[in-house]
């Protein structure tokens, strides 16, 4: 009986681990045109967001400063820690792309 518990727990856990997947939140602007590739940065939000690790995360490649993209994602991996942890620990990944400084700011509609 333990044994086809366990044997069933190790096939559903297979099944998990082959169809994990990601989530993120992406903020763009309305027409996006990035000028540099992607940087990444690992946070970490310890205690329930108590003490977040780093405080800010600086994108000290955009020159223009100017950001048009940024994404905010985590993956089965994270969450499980997550969970795992009780929420002590909760790790997630930032991507942004820099924007080019535009000449032109009169087209902004007022839309936020």
């Amino acid at each position: 009986m333990a044994h086809s518990f366990f044997r069933h727990l190790i096939i559903m856990l297979s099944i998990l681990c082959l169809l994990q997947g990601c989530y993120g939140y992406r903020v763009q602007v309305k027409h996006p045109d990035p000028v540099t590739e992607p940087e990444t940065e690992m946070v970490h939000s310890l205690f329930w967001g108590l003490m977040v690790s780093p405080q800010a995360v600086v994108a000290n490649n955009c020159r223009s400063n100017a950001l048009d993209e940024v994404y905010i994602q985590s993956n089965f991996g994270f969450s499980l820690l997550t969970v795992i942890t009780l929420g002590i620990w909760s790790p997630m990944e930032i991507d942004w792309r820099c924007a080019e400084k535009s000449s032109n700011d009169s087209d902004d509609d007022g839309m936020i």
